[in-house]
């Protein structure tokens, strides 16, 4: 999130939440401007049988984007002048890693317990929530979305291989 003053990224400082909304506090590190925002669950029916499941789904990822991201700002990963393009190709390479273990049957070298493509999705999951927190996507709410969609879909799709 950026702050609406000097539009830097903000830090979360407190928030509530309910089954409709996330309120949160944001105060910024460069100007201390405070400020509220809401983010609505619009894509949610209380009428759903799997409310409570993706409300959980939906807190749920919000808050690991959040400790992804101040992880990813602490760290120095951000680099405002990377271009979406860039940051969209840095996914597809952590998936092309993510095969590459695959084809050669590889444990992780980071994470020796692991086997190389769960680190590798992981990675891809990271860089996803990065960028959705930096652009303001609403990634959990599309995944709903798309998921209610595709139980509508004809079974592969018409015909499809795969």
């Amino acid at each position: 999130m950026e702050c609406p003053n000097c539009r830097s990224l903000t830090q979360v400082s407190d928030s509530a939440r309910s089954s409709e909304a996330v309120v949160r506090t944001r105060k910024c590190p460069n100007c201390s401007t405070s400020f509220r925002t809401t983010e609505r669950m619009s894509y949610l029916s209380s009428n759903s049988s799997s409310y409570a499941k993706t409300t959980k789904f939906v807190v749920g990822w919000k808050a690991m984007c959040e400790i992804v991201h101040d992880t990813h700002v602490e760290k120095g990963f951000t680099n405002k002048t990377m271009n979406h393009g860039e940051q969209l190709m840095l996914m597809v390479s952590e998936l092309a890693e993510g095969m590459e273990g695959v084809r050669k049957d590889r444990m992780d070298d980071k994470l020796p317990k692991r086997k190389q493509i769960e680190v590798e999705l992981a990675d891809t999951i990271i860089r996803i929530m990065n960028y959705a927190t930096d652009t303001g996507l609403d990634v959990s709410g599309a995944v709903i979305e798309k998921d209610e969609y595709n139980k509508s879909r004809p079974y592969m799709h018409g015909g499809k291989k795969f």
